[in-house]
């Protein structure tokens, strides 16, 4: 049976080895597109936003909860959240090396989606009022 499992599973390892096989140079290249992205346009609006569609994933899941063996749906609801995401990375790598797909699109959708793991401009702006206040008023700045 896990000779079996094996043989089937595979031609699946082989495909998405091939599909995430990364030159470091491309992986470079979406890094520094993803924050100079973060530096200029900040963070996108909640309604494209992917970790506020895992808040709403959750939101959801958390709503249905029943009241009995709430550890049980508690663990197969952090498992659901953990797959969807994993399941639209992987979507989204397999989409941005698609064949089809022109070289630059693939970087561009790999670097605004690596951008929604990050908030540089979006933490800097509180950063500096603080550093600002511990120039004048170190209580206020607490």
């Amino acid at each position: 049976m896990v000779i079996e499992l094996f043989q089937m599973l595979t031609p699946l390892y082989q495909y998405f080895s091939a599909a995430f096989t990364y030159a470091p140079a491309e992986l470079i290249l979406v890094l520094l597109l993803a924050v100079l992205i973060d530096l200029v346009f900040g963070e996108p609006p909640a309604a494209v936003h992917p970790v506020v569609w895992i808040g709403k994933l959750i939101g959801f899941l958390k709503a249905k909860a029943p009241k009995k063996h709430r550890k049980i749906y508690g663990t197969l609801m952090a498992l659901t959240v953990i797959c969807s995401t994993v399941l639209m990375a992987v979507l989204i790598v397999l989409a941005a090396h698609d064949s089809r797909m022109p070289y630059a699109g693939g970087i561009v959708i790999q670097a605004v989606f690596l951008k929604a793991t990050f908030a540089i401009k979006c933490m800097v702006r509180p950063a500096e009022k603080i550093r600002e206040k511990l120039d004048t008023d170190i209580e206020a700045a607490r």
